[in-house]
């Protein structure tokens, strides 16, 4: 009986982490079918960044706090997609994903895993949509 228990209890934990990476594709699809291809600019490379970091928030948090934030990780990607649906903005992401990681390094005395990867990506990010919007 406990077997079936912990096998029912892993299978809802892999459904529950399952749902990221569909958001993602979701987004990804949306941006791919997008009629309208403008230039978004800072404005959309912001928005993409506040999506991202809520998304690696929630993700990070995970059962604790993360499930009642992935309502607001899915309407801050539904609407960097319909601000912004240019991948170039959407470098933006990444970027929100170093910002978090930046802001654990300094809860965690400036860890430098943490702070080595939030720099790396945030910067990576930064710099390549500035190279692309050139």
């Amino acid at each position: 009986m406990r077997g079936s228990r912990y096998a029912r209890d892993l299978w809802h934990t892999r459904g529950v982490i399952g749902i990221y990476p569909l958001l993602l594709i979701w987004a990804a699809v949306l941006i791919r079918r997008t009629k309208e291809r403008r230039r978004a600019g800072w404005f959309g490379f912001a928005a993409w960044c506040l999506a991202g970091a809520l998304f690696t928030f929630s993700l990070l948090t995970g059962f604790s706090i993360g499930l009642f934030l992935l309502p607001l990780v899915v309407a801050a990607l539904y609407l960097a997609v319909r601000s912004a649906p240019d991948f170039r903005a959407a470098l933006g992401f990444v970027a929100g994903i170093g910002v978090i990681l930046l802001i654990l390094a300094s809860i965690n005395h400036f860890s430098i895993g943490w702070l080595i990867s939030g720099v790396a990506l945030g910067a990576a990010a930064f710099a390549s949509f500035v190279g692309a919007e050139r």
